[in-house]
């Protein structure tokens, strides 16, 4: 299990899921860019269908901003 790893938060192009974009791994670049899916909102199970619009983090939290499509 990596004890510290390094990327970007993102969107999926259909507005389903948060992706991790791992850069690094205990500080060893990657060669190659690593999608990690880390939430979908399907699983959820909520009322009305949702997107997410954005994601962040903030005051070390994790933002998310989404609404019916």
């Amino acid at each position: 299990m990596p004890l510290n790893a390094r990327g970007t938060l993102s969107v999926s192009s259909d507005k389903k899921a948060i992706l991790f974009h791992a850069t690094s791994f205990d500080g060893i670049q990657l060669p190659l860019l690593a999608d990690l899916q880390i939430f979908q909102i399907d699983s959820l199970n909520l009322p009305v269908p949702m997107v997410i619009q954005s994601v962040d983090i903030r005051q070390n939290q994790l933002v998310v901003e989404a609404s019916t499509p």
